[in-house]
């Protein structure tokens, strides 16, 4: 039988700060099935849901962060709605994240700028498209035209903050599901559900 991440031998504790630490250990390795996580707004159609790569775990504020081109649907929807979730599965470890929380978009800042600095010039044009994310195209090409020297311009750090992070780990004798609740950056409260 596999081990187990977490069942209910360990305090809540543990098992919070194994969960953060597990997040933050898919920035090391891009096989990591947590480095692509999905991420769901809502917009007027309906709730949106779309992979997206992590880029930065921040367990003591419990902020996850991803970048985007703030030319892309999800900018828009959470200008709208900024409440949003995450959904991260190890199918190894078979254990299922539900993080629900919101998301504040950045465009400038100390912290837009650490994104920013941190991505390599060669990668700009991820972010300076001359068309924007979801543009409809009669072909396509064999490269995207791209503004590399726009890549500022359009480049926007999504921080999700948490508010809650609900935790299964699938078993096959038994199930174990817990749900961490937020209150800024403390734990507020941590509880056994039923699977």
């Amino acid at each position: 039988m596999a081990q187990l991440f977490f069942s209910d031998e360990q305090s809540f504790k543990e098992i919070e700060v194994d969960l953060w630490h597990e997040m933050a250990k898919s920035l090391a390795k891009s096989s990591h099935p947590f480095r692509y996580p999905s991420l769901a707004t809502q917009s007027e159609e309906g709730p949106q849901q779309r992979t997206v790569v992590l880029r930065s775990v921040k367990s003591t504020a419990k902020e996850l962060w991803f970048y985007t081109d703030g030319r892309s649907a999800k900018v828009q929807e959470l200008a709208q709605d900024e409440r949003a979730a995450v959904h991260a599965y190890h199918p190894r470890k078979k254990l299922q994240l539900r993080f629900k929380g919101s998301v504040k978009v950045l465009k400038s800042g100390e912290k837009w700028q650490e994104a920013f600095d941190g991505i390599p010039k060669n990668r700009y044009f991820e972010y300076s498209t001359q068309k924007a994310p979801g543009t409809g195209l009669d072909e396509v090409p064999e490269a995207y035209p791209s503004q590399p020297e726009q890549a500022a311009q359009y480049f926007r750090l999504l921080i999700f903050k948490t508010d809650q992070l609900e935790a299964l780990q699938l078993n096959a004798n038994r199930h174990f599901r817990v749900l961490f609740s937020y209150s800024q950056k403390e734990l507020r409260q941590a509880q056994w559900l039923q699977p």
